[in-house]
């Protein structure tokens, strides 16, 4: 059992929904050599559609800027964000539940790489 950013997490909880936890959470709980044959084992079968479920929960529209909120089956979120600039645009696209840039005009960076964030 681990303890990662006040959240405690064990082997079973790892084992019933791997999809659920970010490999550094599931280092911490089962070392490096057995996350690593999760990961394989993992990347060997074929996705359950329940993980491969998300909809469009919000879009955010401005002179300047298209975002686009993804809601996740565990009900946590990800984000695409357009900004058109005079020498073309910017897209950002979140493949995490948060992230470690933080940009100001998303939510995903407010969110930081190891919180886990939901939808409201």
């Amino acid at each position: 059992m681990s303890k990662v950013n006040e959240i405690i997490i064990n082997k079973e909880e790892i084992y019933n929904d791997p999809y659920n936890f970010e490999y550094k959470e599931i280092c911490n709980v089962l070392g490096e050599s057995e996350t690593k044959n999760l990961f394989n084992d993992l990347y060997k079968k074929k996705l359950q559609k329940k993980y491969q479920t998300l909809h469009v929960k919000q879009v955010y529209k401005s002179s300047d800027t298209l975002k686009y909120v993804y809601e996740l089956s565990d009900h946590r979120c990800i984000e695409t964000v357009c900004i058109k600039r005079k020498d073309g645009v910017t897209a950002c696209v979140s493949t995490q539940v948060g992230c470690p840039v933080q940009c100001a005009f998303c939510e995903s960076g407010r969110n930081r790489l190891y919180k886990k964030s939901y939808c409201f």
